[in-house]
């Protein structure tokens, strides 16, 4: 999951926007095994590191 601290424009955009494959990208050092979630959050399908893809 993606953790914004802006006025929800991705979470709107990907809301509308269901179909579309969402791929974060991030290094693998952010990555965590739980995040605090809110329920308007949208999960990614994946998320690419330096050391690879990493599939939800």
């Amino acid at each position: 999951r993606r953790i914004g601290y802006g006025a929800g424009y991705y979470d709107r955009f990907l809301e509308k926007n269901r179909d579309l494959r969402k791929i974060g990208i991030a290094f693998a050092c952010q990555e965590m095994e739980k995040l605090p979630v809110n329920e308007n959050d949208i999960p990614m399908d994946c998320i690419i590191t330096e050391n690879g893809i990493v599939f939800s």
